[in-house]
């Protein structure tokens, strides 16, 4: 009996994991790099080249904690684009969000969106993961940024206009910046945000009725 408790006892400290192993400070060794809500999940920001990210969870190819930068909060980026290094104050106190399909939707609601493409409360739309196609009002140019925090737009692109390709994935909390995917499907995708005023009165979702 005594040498059955022992095993358990070195069994337990052998597998039992220990999420303080995983903790590192890490920095972004690409010119930029998504943060996401969850791991391949919603998109909330960006991170550039030497950016610090403190990594408190692994899932995957995906790597949960707090990020630096101009995002300065927590989430979710890909592990094989950071390197051991930099300095991040810890920030995240509780364990990633890791859910996918409406749970995801209805914690991006609760914690970033006020409108996401593919859901109307009560209804079930199909999912467009690329967000749905729309383009800038006719007239006016907008400005492209990777980052919408505390209310104001960061890091700068580009200017865009009414010729641009683009689909909208999800608008802010307070309704006044929209997630968006410029030149959607192809290699020159880029996630980004843009003022909600730039864009039409109504939005197209997902189900093909403006709103």
């Amino acid at each position: 009996m005594k040498k059955f408790a022992a095993l358990a006892i070195a069994l337990f400290f052998v597998f039992e994991p220990l999420p303080h192993a995983l903790a590192e400070n890490r920095q972004v060794n690409a010119d930029s790099l998504y943060v996401r809500m969850n791991p391949q999940g919603f998109f909330v920001g960006t991170l550039y080249r030497n950016a610090g990210f403190y990594r408190q969870q692994t899932s995957g190819d995906y790597a949960y904690g707090y990020a630096g930068g101009n995002f300065q909060g927590c989430g979710w980026v890909e592990t094989a684009w950071t390197i051991a290094g930099g300095s991040t104050t810890p920030g995240c106190t509780s364990p990633g969000f890791n859910d996918t399909g409406a749970a995801s939707r209805q914690y991006l609601l609760a914690n970033y969106a006020s409108k996401v493409n593919d859901y109307i409360p009560g209804q079930s739309l199909p999912l467009a993961n690329g967000g749905s196609s729309v383009r800038i009002k006719s007239g006016i140019v907008a400005g492209v940024y990777g980052n919408y925090r505390g209310g104001s737009h960061q890091n700068f692109y580009f200017n865009i206009d009414e010729n641009t390709p683009l689909a909208w994935r999800w608008v802010s909390a307070d309704g006044r910046s929209v997630a968006v995917n410029l030149y959607p499907g192809t290699a020159n995708a880029l996630w980004g945000f843009v003022l909600r005023e730039k864009l039409p009165d109504k939005l197209p979702y997902s189900d093909g009725v403006s709103r």
